[in-house]
């Protein structure tokens, strides 16, 4: 089958779904020959759309080619099963907020997050550490670390998923300064010992900043030996190391990087960013051609990328 039928196809599942018409998608789904990643999410989406998450976990166990999309699609029905809750007015409990602050974090959705924190505020919820994990975790995975802080700062008894938490979100912040303080007061702190991944994460950081001499200083200072050697398959590792070289403007060698994964046949997960507009999240996943506005949205993709490269602005990943 033509690949311009299946997108018919998944943009007519996308729209049944858009207008409410849903008891006819699964006609047209099961009645399809050919189906890609795109086919099954938009039947995912249309059931989770239309409250219907008992059909959409049963399409999601059957999609043999699961990825991002698939996932957070399960997720949005998550979130509409939650706002059902609140509609027949169930009491909520505090791992129904654990889960909800998990879903908004992964989405990045920081205003449903900060919503999520003022309605534990509001109704008296116990606020424990797992609870409190969860915060800090959604507040820095939505770039929002001052507000993490305070929240980090403001619980008394941190386990060593807090202090995780922090470090993660101050190493993807490019936040040196902080994460070498959290890193030297958990060192110190007698009930919290770092671990590898600890170890890593600071190591992460002090690499992507260009500090490549005090990162394998802090290496030869584990009190472990190091826990792997980098897999040459691993798409995340040429990409680590990519950026690395594009922190450092060597740019010869972030086309090398990209050429050796080409030429090794390495695939990396794709790429995906979202944008939260007026309380819903906007998510765009590369090489996702699903959406029925697709084409517009290429062609103004294409058109920015064209200014940019004439005000000399360049790719910094592979």
């Amino acid at each position: 089958m033509p690949e311009r039928d299946v997108v018919a196809n998944n943009a007519m599942i996308s729209a049944l779904s858009k207008y409410h018409l849903v008891e006819q998608a699964p006609c047209l789904f099961d009645s399809l020959l050919h189906r890609n990643s795109a086919t099954w999410n938009s039947m995912i989406s249309c059931y989770c759309n239309s409250g219907d998450v008992k059909s959409a976990r049963l399409v999601f166990g059957q999609n043999p080619i699961k990825d991002v999309v698939s996932w957070n699609a399960m997720i949005d029905g998550a979130i509409f099963t939650f706002r059902a809750m609140q509609a027949e007015s169930v009491k909520t409990m505090e791992v129904t907020m654990i889960g909800l602050l998990s879903a908004y974090a992964h989405l990045g959705a920081l205003e449903m997050g900060k919503w999520v924190h003022a309605f534990i505020k509001r109704k008296s919820l116990k606020i424990d550490v797992v609870v409190d994990n969860a915060l800090i975790d959604m507040y820095c995975k939505c770039g929002s670390i001052d507000i993490a802080l305070d929240v980090f700062h403001g619980f008394p008894e941190k386990n060593i998923f807090c202090w995780n938490s922090m470090m993660v979100g101050c190493s993807h912040s490019g936040l040196v300064p902080a994460d070498r303080k959290y890193f030297s007061q958990m060192v110190r702190n007698n009930r919290v010992e770092p671990g590898i991944e600890h170890y890593g994460c600071m190591t992460d950081l002090l690499g992507r900043a260009g500090l490549l001499k005090e990162a394998l200083e802090l290496v030869r200072s584990m009190p472990m030996k190091p826990n792997s050697v980098l897999d040459p398959a691993d798409g995340e590792n040429y990409v680590f190391l990519s950026n690395l070289y594009a922190t450092m403007s060597h740019w010869t060698d972030v086309e090398k990087c990209r050429k050796l994964m080409t030429e090794r046949g390495v695939l990396k997960t794709p790429g995906c960013s979202s944008i939260e507009v007026d309380f819903v999240v906007h998510e765009f996943v590369v090489k996702d051609i699903s959406h029925p506005q697709y084409p517009w949205m290429a062609a103004f993709l294409d058109e920015m990328e064209r200014n940019s490269k004439g005000m000399g602005m360049r790719r910094t990943h592979p």
